[in-house]
């Protein structure tokens, strides 16, 4: 687990210092299995990591990282640090797992501690729109992330954002993460929790002396949530739209039925015929079919 902030933490630096007797290594912690219970540990694939990241070539790095990440994993770390504005956990506040060295050397990544979230900020708890609002964007300071991001193997962050839009038709449209955020805090308040808790803490230093309310709380995610997944539909995560000549699908210099039944057999026969994803959301499917129509009926 990172704990601070600093180059190994935001993997752009790799020291040689670690000792596989202690359980921490510059910023990094052990947290499992606890050392007293495997001693030594074994801070290299860690290390490992990080040197790769920090050091890498742009093409090492585009033909290794799978090998070296969990790359689906990464995926779905940016998609949620970025519905969440968790500012604070990309470079502290991250958990790094490998199952089995002996048979994979591959980390995962988990977020830890998200206190830091839709619109709180770690300075004070002080609400700063530039740096926190709904219509900010999460800075990826870490080396990997963001490397994920500009180098972009495989076309990685297109893949990030269709898992976006993926995932917003579900766990992640403005009505379900509402209603997960308001549950649960219609459930402290009801249950008598939130007024305990808010005569204990608030105007506590802890709150840097600001009054506990769960209800202005909650009715401030609920504003927010929206204002944020609007921003990222059309800015962070925003798909490009359909070129005219994405929607001719034959190549022939128009756009017609002959188009159409392209799209509508790659449907039928399930294919993944490339030229068929014509709003490139990495799916083949009505959408599709819907953007052709469009531009038939525009011609």
């Amino acid at each position: 687990k990172t704990s601070i902030y600093n180059n190994q933490s935001y993997m752009s630096e790799a020291t040689d210092d670690y000792n596989n007797k202690r359980d921490t290594w510059s910023s990094y912690e052990l947290k499992y299995p606890d050392l007293d219970d495997v001693s030594p540990t074994d801070w290299s694939v860690m290390h490992d990591a990080v040197a790769f990241v920090a050091g890498s070539t742009d093409e090492q790095f585009r033909q290794e990282v799978a090998d070296r990440f969990d790359i689906d994993m990464c995926r779905d770390y940016i998609v949620l640090i970025q519905t969440l504005m968790a500012n604070d956990n990309n470079g502290k506040n991250m958990v790094w797992a490998c199952y089995d060295k002996a048979a994979d050397r591959k980390l995962v990544l988990l977020p830890w501690d998200l206190d830091v979230t839709l619109g709180q900020d770690w300075v004070n708890l002080y609400f700063r729109p530039s740096k926190v609002g709904p219509t900010a964007e999460v800075q990826l300071y870490n080396r990997l992330l963001s490397r994920l991001r500009d180098v972009n193997p495989d076309g990685f962050y297109d893949g990030v954002k269709r898992r976006y839009h993926e995932l917003r038709k579900t766990v992640l449209s403005e009505q379900a993460l509402v209603k997960r955020y308001t549950d649960r805090f219609n459930m402290l308040i009801e249950s008598g929790a939130a007024a305990r808790e808010e005569r204990r803490w608030s105007f506590d230093t802890d709150l840097f002396t600001r009054e506990l309310n769960f209800i202005r709380e909650r009715d401030f995610v609920a504003e927010y949530i929206p204002q944020r997944l609007a921003f990222l539909d059309s800015n962070v995560f925003a798909l490009p739209a359909a070129s005219a000549n994405a929607t001719d699908i034959n190549g022939d210099g128009l756009v017609d039925l002959s188009d159409l039944n392209s799209v509508c057999t790659a449907i039928v026969n399930g294919a993944a015929d490339p030229r068929c994803d014509v709003n490139a959301d990495g799916k083949v499917d009505v959408a599709d079919t819907q953007l052709i129509i469009t531009r038939i009926i525009q011609n």
